[in-house]
């Protein structure tokens, strides 16, 4: 058996919480200068297997998958299985990146368009812009994306994420949901990020 607890310690990764654990890895690679080294460097340290990743999504989807693992397992791995949790995450993070309704992670700003043409932003602190009717009311589908950016940065990647409680007061405010349609929003959101 083999206790990478230490290796979590010394990362400043949680041990206890799955959800936390996997936001914290998810930055740890993210925030890297060279994010496939990162990466590579903790599936060696929690793994103490060699791999090399070519893209920086892709790679951050292995280690969120293995530290989900870790933690599920109180950081304690059977040394046998080792390669059977790389490949697991390997599967996990293809099948995501091959998922066609995962495609936007990869789409590239079409510089030829105008993308402010009938759009706005909406919500305080995040960049995207949705497009708005003439009375300045998002159109169908635009909380949905707004949502989905508010809960990525306030709730995953935030140092400090919010509670439940506070990001469904967060949407109810800055787009103007009552409480019913905030908590189902946020709940979507939940239930999308989940690794």
């Amino acid at each position: 058996m083999l206790n990478v607890s230490h290796v979590l310690k010394h990362l400043n990764i949680s041990q206890t919480s799955v959800a936390m654990a996997t936001s914290e890895v998810g930055q740890l690679v993210r925030n890297s200068a060279v994010p496939m080294e990162t990466a590579r460097m903790f599936v060696n340290d929690v793994l103490s297997l060699p791999v090399i990743f070519d893209e920086p999504i892709y790679a951050g989807l292995v280690c969120k998958h293995i530290i989900k693992f870790v933690v599920d397992n109180e950081c304690v791995i059977d040394i046998d299985s080792v390669d059977e949790i790389l490949e697991n995450a390997q599967v996990y993070a293809t099948e995501y990146c091959n998922n066609p309704a995962n495609s936007y992670m990869w789409a590239e700003l079409d510089e030829t368009i105008n993308s402010d043409a009938g759009h706005k932003q909406v919500a305080t602190g995040i960049e995207t812009k949705v497009a708005v009717k003439s009375d300045g009311k998002i159109k169908k589908g635009g909380k949905q994306i707004l949502a989905a950016e508010m809960y990525k940065k306030f709730v995953i990647d935030a140092e400090i994420p919010l509670i439940n409680q506070e990001f469904i007061a967060l949407l109810m405010k800055e787009l103007d949901m009552t409480k019913a349609g905030a908590t189902t929003y946020s709940y979507n959101c939940k239930k999308a990020n989940k690794v």
